[in-house]
Order: C-alpha cells, then structure tokens, then sequence
C-alpha cells in the first residue's frame, strides 16, 4: 500500500513537472512571438516614418518648383513688358524727331536766291563730312559743300562745320570727287568722307594753286530745329535740320544749300579746327 502511494506521487510529481515544463516553453515561445511583432511594428512605424518624411520632402520640392515656376513666369512677363515699352519709346521717339523735322524743315526764302542749289539727306556720323554741289560755274570751275556734324555740350546741342570750295575740275578728279560733278544747277548728290578722308582733302585744298576755299561760321542748333546761315547778302548760303539719330552717334542732315548764279571767287582761307 505504502508502495503504491509513492508511485502516485511520483507520477503526480512528473506529471506536474511535465506540465510545468510545457507552460514554460509556451511562455518562452509566446515571448519569442511577442518580441518579433514588436520588432515588425518597430519596423513597420521606421518605414511609415520613412514615406512621410519622403511625402513631405517631395511635397516641399514640388512646392519649391512651382514657386521657382511662378516666378520665372513673373520675370518672363515683365522682360517682355519691358520690351514692349522699349518698342513704344523708340517708335514714339522716331515719330517726334520726324514730326520735328516735318515742323521745322526749311521754308523757302522770303526772297530765293536764284542760282544753284542741293537738297540732300543724309544720315552721317559724327566727325565725318558729308560732301555736296559739284556745279560748274561760269568760270569753268566746280562748287562744292562740306558739312560737318558734331556733337555739342548738351544731349540734343549739335555743332555743324560748313566749308564752299571752288576748284578746277582736274582738282576734283584728283581728290577723288569727280563722281559729283553736274552740268545742271540741281543736284542731290552727295558724298561721306570719313575724318580721315576729309582732313586730308582740305589740306590738299589749302595747297593747291587755283582753289577757293571759305570757312563758314560754326552753326550751333538743336536736334530737329532748323538753322541756317548765309554769307552776305548775295553770298552762299545753308539752311539745316539735323536730327540726333538714336544711337547718339550720328545725326540725320536735311540740308538745302544754294549759291549765287555769279561767279564768286573770294580769299582762300584756312578752314577752323576743333
């Protein structure tokens, strides 16, 4: 008896250590299972945190963009506005200087002189000589005009150098000017010599025997207004709108100059320099 109660026992006592031992590896394993979905959560929240870190990185891009985009289209707006104006003031600009030249362009003589005459326009940098007349006279020999622009002390001053020659028509194909010759009393021919050119051409002048050269007073006036000067009464004579071309470089002449239909022969003067 006392036998089979110590079996009990010791049955019951590894029935309950088996027991014991199942619920300990069970905890173990739910453990095990317990730390591996913290770790999938831990990853799953590092991951979230990931994309929204990149959504809101992409997001402040995107918004970064569209500002960039917005104001290059500002700027691209206002460049072409501007350009707009430019446009408008350069044409508004051209239309008053002709409106100017139209306003101021020379009137006729109260008493014309009747004679010779050239009417030119021509636009010609500052410092260069345009050239003009080329009429034979009465004495065989040939009239010429030389105007000079320059630029004077204020932004719409222009200075205007003036020279009539008379030479012989061998002298004029020497100086390479014979293209302006005319047997008419009218011409609109005209010729533009460099600085070079023309301070080589009145030198020449000055020395060659038979030339008659005059030095007109310098003509001071203002863009798009009219000036005129005249030599005596029955002197040779000029009337001039220049008008300042845009680049500020040149200026557009719109000269009437006539001479007396006698032959003038006066002293041969040396022409002024700047």
């Amino acid at each position: 008896m006392i036998g089979l109660t110590r079996k009990l026992w010791i049955v019951l006592l590894v029935l309950a250590c088996a027991a014991f031992l199942s619920q300990w590896v069970r905890i173990r394993k739910l453990r095990a299972e317990g730390e591996q979905i913290r770790a999938e959560l831990s990853q799953g929240k590092a991951a979230r945190a990931n994309e929204e870190q990149t959504r809101a990185t992409s997001s402040q891009e995107e918004g970064r963009l569209r500002a960039e985009q917005s104001e290059l289209n500002r700027l691209r707006a206002e460049v072409s506005q501007l350009r707009k104006d430019i446009k408008a003031a350069q044409l508004a600009a051209t239309k008053r200087a002709r409106e100017a030249a139209m306003t101021n362009s020379p009137a006729e003589p109260a008493n014309p002189v009747q004679g010779y005459s050239a009417n030119v326009r021509a636009n010609v940098p500052f410092n260069q000589t345009l050239v003009t007349g080329g009429w034979k006279l009465p004495s065989g020999k040939h009239a010429l005009f030389l105007f000079e622009p320059q630029a004077g002390g204020g932004a719409d001053q222009v200075i205007l150098q003036t020279h009539a020659v008379e030479l012989s028509e061998q002298a004029l194909a020497t100086l390479g000017l014979d293209s302006l010759k005319t047997d008419s009393m009218e011409t609109t021919a005209q010729l533009t010599l460099d600085e070079t050119q023309a301070r080589a051409i009145l030198n020449d002048l000055l020395q060659t025997t038979g030339v008659d050269l005059l030095s007109f007073p310098r003509l001071s006036t203002l863009s798009g207004r009219q000036g005129q000067v005249k030599m005596a009464e029955t002197g040779p004579m000029f009337d001039v709108v220049p008008t300042i071309a845009a680049d500020g470089q040149s200026a557009e002449l719109q000269i009437t100059a006539q001479l007396p239909a006698i032959e003038t022969s006066g002293p041969k003067k040396r022409p002024e320099k700047d």
